[in-house]
Formats: structure tokens, C-alpha cells, sequence
């Protein structure tokens, strides 16, 4: 989703980093707009400190309404927001299928067509940050790497390649090639250049149901031997309990409750890995750094072929 450095001389409540309810309430408010209070549920610190006791006021005057829409396409920005419901045990998925960035993406990642998951209300897979601009430049270049992310890279290489802390040699141009949300799939499929320089041509295609259950179809045509790697970042909340090849149970962290099983089939028989766990740590506010797994499948091929993830949600 690219860079994020907080933004904030001082924080007004004490909620999470990644709670943005409080952002909410403030916009209900302004806005006078029923879905977002909704969403932002109790007035918070940040609204008073911001609006004062009217802005309070117009926040517990409005009757909160459920949004309607499941499924929105913010097409300028190119982020696809998938959910199954609005109940707080919702499975969520986003995907970034968007132009590089602002000017010449100075705050950009090598993130195109990534992906972040919540199943059950539980982050699954999440976004690794930003930690540093310039005090580090190995981690400046590999949180905004496509390695941090949710998504495919080839023979170890990201989409965009960097060139210095806020500039790009080379950046991939993502579009999107199909979006359908009027039934009870949702179907995204998107494509971007930044692998044509191994002789790769690659398109992502996500598959949503009204269940939940989702599938990840990673299209890749080649001519030239390359070797293929899917990440999968995880949130530092769940743990690997079952792992058996192409076959991945995650559960939460403290085990009381499975959330997601991975079964993932290629479509061509190929030299392939399996799926492995490796260390990993993501920032989830800049400058710290927290300890994480993240999920790696590595797949050699010399001919077109394709990687099935099936994303199905336990249901507790």
C-alpha cells in the first residue's frame, strides 16, 4: 500500500496504531454520514479534542446504518475492497491493483496486485510497513521490496527496482483486466509488465464467494527457465499449526481457534518446494520492528503454467 510514517506530532486517544475508528468518527461527524458511524461504533477522545463538544454532539445525534455495499472499486487509486459481511467476525480482503504512485513514487513499494487478508475479524495476511526512509537503507529496500509483501516475485527480484530511498529505476504498470461484483463471486483479475524483463508475462486472478472462501490464481507465461516465489506475510497474531507440503492450517496465536487453511495445486507438474516457514518481521509503525513468519512456495519452470491457492476460512 507503500509508505506509512504515522503522520502525527501526538497521538489524541490511546487506541492502536492500526485502529482507525477514531479517523472515522471525526469524518461521521464532519460528514454527518450514517455508515461511518457505523463503522466507527463509540465516540472517541480524538473527536473532541478535534471538533469539540459540537462535533461530540453531531457525532451522537446521528443514527448509525449499516453500509450496504460488500464489495467497493476504488478504480483512481486501484484498491479492491472485498467483504463478506460487516459483523466484526468479517473475512476482508484488499487488493492494490493502482498506479506506482504519486509523481515518481517516492513513497511508493514494489507492491502491485499484493494482497492483505482479515479472516473470522483476525489479520491473516498483512502488510510488512515502512520502518525506515533513510537511517537504514538495507531495511528502506526491503520493507518497499516485493518480497515484503503479499504477492509473486521472480528469480528474486521485485516488480520495481529502487533506486535510492525515495526514487525508482524501473517501476511496473499494473491494470486491472476484469472486475465482477454483481453476483455471488467476486471476480478481480490484473496483470503489470514488471517481470518482462526475465521474458515473464504475469496475471493475478482472485476468486471471492459469499462464504468467504477465496481463490488466488497466479498466471504465469514463460519461455526462459526462472525461478517463481509466492509470499504470504503473516500477522504476528496467528501461527503455522499444520503444515504438510501444499497444505498450510493457520491458527490464532494462542491456539484456541483455527481461522484459515491453505490448499494450494499447480496446474503443470513443476520442480516445487512446498510450502516453507521462514522468519520475518514487519513495522507495523515506522521506525519498530516486530518478529513474524511469512509463508514461501518456490516453483522453477521454462514453460507457462499456474499456482491455485484456495483460501478457505474455518468456520468456529
Amino acid at each position: 500500500i507503500g509508505d506509512d510514517d504515522g503522520g502525527r506530532l501526538h497521538f489524541l486517544d490511546g487506541r492502536s496504531i492500526d485502529d482507525f475508528r477514531s479517523t472515522l468518527a471525526v469524518g461521521a461527524a464532519l460528514l454527518d454520514d450514517r455508515h461511518l458511524k457505523f463503522a466507527a461504533g463509540n465516540p472517541s477522545p480524538e473527536l473532541l479534542w478535534l471538533l469539540g463538544p459540537k462535533g461530540l454532539g453531531d457525532f451522537e445525534s446521528l443514527d448509525p446504518v449499516r453500509p450496504f455495499d460488500k464489495v467497493k472499486a476504488f478504480a483512481e487509486s486501484g484498491f479492491y475492497s472485498i467483504r463478506d459481511s460487516w459483523e466484526r467476525n468479517a473475512t476482508f480482503l484488499l487488493v492494490d491493483c493502482g498506479p506506482h504512485g504519486f509523481l515518481n513514487g517516492g513513497h511508493a513499494h514494489a507492491d502491485a496486485l499484493s494482497i492483505v487478508m482479515s479472516v473470522n475479524g483476525v489479520p491473516i495476511f498483512v502488510d510488512s510497513g515502512t520502518c525506515s526512509y533513510t537511517a537504514d537503507i538495507d531495511a528502506r529496500n526491503y520493507f518497499r521490496s516485493t518480497a515484503a509483501h503479499n504477492c509473486l516475485n521472480v528469480n528474486g527480484q521485485s516488480s520495481s527496482i529502487p533506486a535510492g530511498p525515495f526514487g525508482w529505476k524501473a517501476t511496473a504498470n499494473a491494470k486491472r483486466l476484469e472486475w465482477k461484483a454483481d453476483g455471488p463471486e467476486v471476480v478481480f483479475r490484473g496483470t503489470h509488465d514488471g517481470f518482462e524483463r526475465f521474458g515473464v508475462g504475469y496475471e493475478r486472478e482472485i476468486r471471492f464467494s459469499d462464504s468467504g472462501e477465496t481463490q488466488t490464481i497466479d498466471k504465469i507465461k514463460t519461455g526462459t527457465s526462472n525461478s517463481f516465489e509466492v509470499n504470504f506475510i503473516l500477522s504476528p497474531g496467528v501461527i503455522v499449526t499444520s503444515h504438510d507440503g501444499m497444505s498450510v492450517l493457520i491458527r490464532t496465536k494462542d491456539g484456541n481457534r483455527d481461522l484459515l487453511r491453505i490448499d494450494t495445486k499447480l496446474t503443470e507438474e513443476r520442480e516445487c518446494t512446498g510450502w516453507q516457514i521462514k522468519a520475518a518481521k514487519i513495522s507495523p509503525r515506522y521506525g519498530s520492528l516486530v518478529e513474524t513468519t511469512k509463508l514461501v512456495l518456490n516453483v522453477r519452470s521454462e514453460s507457462d503454467f499456474e499456482i491455485v491457492n484456495n483460501l478457505i476460512p474455518v468456520k468456529n
